[in-house]
C-alpha cells in the first residue's frame, strides 16, 4: 500500500480500530528501518529505536496533518527519538547504578567493557520482561530518557502513580538482574 492511501487507515486507527496499525506500519517500516540503521551506533540500538519510534508513532498519529507525507513525518519522529536516545544513554546507566550499586562500573579495559555491555543487555531484557504498561514507562524513562512529567502527561497518569510504578519496576529489574547473576 502506498503512503498516498493511508489516510482512511489513520482515520480508522484514531477512531479506535487498533488492528489497522499493522497496515499503516507497512507503509513506512522499511523507510524507518533504513533511517535508523544508517544513523544508530549499532544494530542493537537500531532495533531498540525501531520499537521505541513505532510506539511513539502509534501514540502520535493524530498529529500527522498530511497522511501522504507519512514517511517524512516518521523520519522526523525518528530523528527526535534518536537524539533523545543517545542523549539519555549515559544518564540511563547512571540512574540504574544509583539504585543498584556496583551494577555498572566505569572500566576501560576491553574485558570490563564487554562485561558492561552484557549487563546493559541484561537490563534491557529485564525491562522487556516487565508487564505492560510498566515496560513502556521504564523503556521511555530509563532507556529513552523521557522525563517522568512527560510520561505522566502522555499516559494521562498522576505523577505520583508513575513514580510508584517506576519504583516497583526498579525492584523487579534488580531482582531479575540478581537471578541472572549480574548483582554482587
Amino acid at each position: 500500500m502506498s503512503s498516498k492511501h493511508v489516510g482512511p487507515l489513520i482515520e480508522a486507527y484514531l477512531a479506535g480500530n487498533e488492528a489497522v496499525f499493522e497496515q499503516i506500519h507497512e507503509t513506512y517500516k522499511t523507510t524507518l528501518w533504513r533511517y535508523l540503521y544508517s544513523r544508530a551506533d549499532n544494530r542493537e540500538d537500531a532495533e531498540d529505536l525501531f520499537n521505541i519510534v513505532s510506539l511513539s508513532i502509534s501514540r502520535s498519529l493524530g498529529s500527522l496533518e498530511d497522511p501522504a507525507a507519512i514517511k517524512g513525518w516518521v523520519c522526523g519522529v525518528a530523528r527526535n527519538r534518536l537524539y533523545d536516545y543517545y542523549k539519555s544513554k549515559k544518564l540511563t546507566t547512571e540512574d540504574l547504578e544509583a539504585h543498584a550499586p556496583g551494577l555498572v562500573a566505569d572500566h576501560h579495559s576491553p574485558e570490563e567493557q564487554s562485561i558492561k555491555r552484557q549487563r546493559l543487555l541484561q537490563i534491557k531484557k529485564c525491562i522487556g520482561a516487565l508487564p505492560d504498561p510498566q515496560r513502556d514507562y521504564c523503556t521511555l524513562h530509563f532507556l529513552v530518557g523521557v522525563t517522568q512529567k512527560r510520561i505522566s502527561e502522555q499516559y494521562e497518569l498522576n505523577i505520583n502513580s508513575l513514580k510508584t510504578a517506576l519504583s516497583r519496576s526498579k525492584i523487579k529489574i534488580i531482582a531479575c538482574l540478581e537471578r541472572a547473576g549480574f548483582m554482587d
